[in-house]
């Protein structure tokens, strides 16, 4: 079962964080997912990294996993209900639920990052997603929803 509760409260801080610390020469942006499994997500790395996040500076693991200077910089990073980095640079194949249309105060958006996020927010599996684009700053959603 889903529980947003402060989830996207603590991951909108989570991209303020990531934003002050950011090198603008070399972090565009990036995506987070927050989940409580991963049974209803289609997603693969496209990391050549194998290693698996460590379990502290989630920060630092997040502005290292995403900078530009990385062949594989792009890609959502998933972090788990306890709040535990677990994957890096995943490519995220989102169910899109027939009929969809994206919100209209959200189209102006909707580049390929975002619409990742707001289709993720959808799962099942899915508590919460957010986005940091150094174009339109940051945005959580949950539920196919912009919360942030």
């Amino acid at each position: 079962m889903k529980t947003v509760g402060d989830n996207t409260n603590k991951l909108r801080d989570l991209l303020i964080d990531i934003q002050q610390r950011a090198d603008s020469e070399t972090f565009l942006g990036t995506g987070i997912i927050v989940y409580s499994d991963l049974d209803a997500l289609s997603f693969v790395s496209i990391s050549n990294c194998a290693t698996k996040p460590a379990p502290n500076e989630l920060v630092g693991q997040v502005l290292e996993a995403s900078s530009m200077t990385r062949a594989s910089h792009d890609g959502f990073h998933f972090i788990d209900s306890e709040w535990h980095l677990t994957h890096l640079n995943q490519y995220v194949a989102p169910e899109i639920p027939k009929n969809y249309q994206l919100p209209p105060d959200v189209r102006s958006f909707a580049g390929a990052r975002f619409t990742t996020a707001i289709l993720s927010s959808l799962s099942t599996s899915v508590i919460c997603s957010g986005i940091l684009s150094s174009t339109y700053g940051i945005m959580t959603f949950a539920d196919g929803r912009r919360v942030h």
